[in-house]
């Protein structure tokens, strides 16, 4: 009798020591909208590539950079973002309202760089400066979700960040595509260029009214933040954060041996790194075809005059698609990681089931079918999506009771690099072969993906926290270890 009353007082002191908030869900929804806007600004360029190569006198490899450029942020600030967040001189509210406000700037920069043709580089350097923001908006799900949330709303939380993200896609695939007129193309060049000069007066007002609105959208969710969000909730949602929280005590300057250690430390995470890696091959496989989708399916349909004309607008059409299925994906995904928390078995099945899409994306180019081309892009972008849910849990779960945001930062590094190996890669083996080898490139990376997904060794550590007492010894030994010089 005594022990089931000891029970039922720890059961209740667990109860008063966690709380859940309202206001949690009026913060995902700001958070959703800035996941919506870096959606928009990461496939908006390339359905609309032959405005800019008309107007600003560029190549198509240079418009390109317009998507790449959003990922030059990760490598200059995870060093700085890291040691900063792990010395608790930036914290997740000013992270937020710095990402905000860089946005606002990035954005205005590109409503001056349609002004001129000569003001492409500022259009790039606007990119770069958004890619800051990208790069919170990248950490973002994770770090949310687990601060506010408890362990049967995590996926919810990370799902609806990242149908935001997908509902961006769709509307940058379409709105551009639909409101802005494709240049002219004749055999009279005088007159030809006569009515494209018509032609971007009226896309000049267009493309900076959409702008302009990003701008403004960026610069409400900025103020919002920065009255109503908090770092984190006064009272944690979950045992694990409250038992992290009562551990963290380190809140001074890191000194560069200290952070060295961390780093190392995280680094040596076996489960961590095969995580990072195998997130970045399945969440970024199809870059090849966010750059190139339409210079493949003119490849693919060279005898079809009609389909070769329209590549762009049916490449947009089969995007569209891939993040209209991968939305749905998110939904399936967010319900099945909350209920079912058997990581490895949800990632393999993904890359699994994505790259048996992938390799049907072989097929539709061999066939020369266009109709098979939507149908595998809808099933990619749908089975992906319980892995990558699962993937940003995984992160942070296999490297409690660090901290979320280090952690995550250093994810969006790994994340970066395989972006841009995809990109370059593809677009090096598509000019050096042809588009066929480019899709088989794209299915066996997701072979190796799935390859070392089996290879994790899952422990769940936060999850193991909630039915414990407290942080295991060894964890909370190693924080002091680390931080014994600061």
């Amino acid at each position: 009798m005594e022990d089931q009353n000891q029970s039922d007082n720890q059961q209740k002191n667990d109860k008063t020591r966690t709380k859940l908030y309202r206001r949690r869900w009026f913060f995902l929804l700001t958070l959703s909208i800035l996941s919506l806007m870096g959606g928009f600004n990461s496939v908006s360029w390339g359905q609309i590539s032959n405005i800019f190569v008309a107007f600003f006198r560029v190549s198509y490899v240079q418009v390109d950079w317009l998507t790449l450029g959003l990922n030059v942020g990760p490598f200059l600030l995870t060093v700085p973002l890291s040691w900063m967040m792990a010395s608790k001189f930036l914290k997740f509210r000013m992270l937020y309202v710095g990402a905000c406000f860089t946005g606002t700037v990035g954005y205005s920069f590109l409503v001056i760089s349609v002004v001129r043709r000569s003001l492409f580089p500022l259009m790039i350097s606007a990119q770069i400066l958004n890619s800051f923001a990208g790069t919170v908006l990248v950490v973002s799900p994770t770090i949310f979700a687990t601060l506010w949330f408890p362990e049967n709303q995590v996926g919810t939380a990370i799902g609806a960040t990242l149908m935001s993200t997908h509902l961006g896609s769709i509307l940058g695939l379409t709105i551009p595509t639909n409101i802005l007129v494709q240049p002219t193309r004749q055999e009279n060049k005088s007159f030809a260029n006569e009515t494209n000069r018509s032609w971007f007066a009226e896309d000049q007002i267009k493309l900076g009214a959409i702008f302009a609105t990003m701008v403004l959208m960026f610069l409400v969710c900025d103020i919002f933040l920065f009255i109503f969000f908090t770092d984190r909730p006064p009272t944690p949602p979950t045992k694990a954060q409250q038992l992290k929280v009562e551990s963290d005590q380190f809140s001074r300057f890191l000194s560069v041996k200290s952070y060295i250690d961390l780093v190392k430390t995280l680094l040596k995470n076996k489960n961590y790194i095969l995580s990072c890696v195998a997130f970045g091959i399945l969440n970024q496989a199809n870059m090849v075809e966010i750059t190139m989708l339409s210079q493949i399916l003119r490849h693919d349909f060279d005898a079809n005059v009609k389909i070769r004309r329209h590549a762009d607008e049916i490449g947009g059409y089969i995007m569209t698609v891939l993040s209209a299925s991968s939305l749905i994906g998110s939904i399936a995904g967010a319900k099945l990681v909350d209920r079912c928390k058997r990581y490895d078995v949800i990632t393999i099945l993904s890359f699994l089931l994505t790259l048996l899409s992938s390799v049907g994306l072989l097929f539709a180019f061999f066939f020369k079918s266009l109709p098979l081309w939507f149908v595998f892009t809808a099933l990619y972008g749908f089975f992906r999506q319980p892995g990558i849910i699962a993937f940003f849990d995984v992160v942070t779960q296999e490297t409690f009771p660090m901290d979320e945001m280090f952690v995550t930062i250093w994810l969006t590094w790994f994340l970066t690099f395989i972006t841009i190996f995809f990109a370059e890669i593809g677009r090096v083996i598509f000019n050096a072969v042809g588009s066929f080898p480019v899709l088989i490139f794209q299915s066996s990376c997701l072979l190796v993906g799935a390859l070392l997904s089996c290879f994790m060794k899952l422990q769940n550590k936060r999850l193991n926290a909630e039915t414990s007492s407290a942080l295991p010894q060894a964890q909370v030994d190693e924080r002091t270890a680390l931080m014994k010089d600061v």
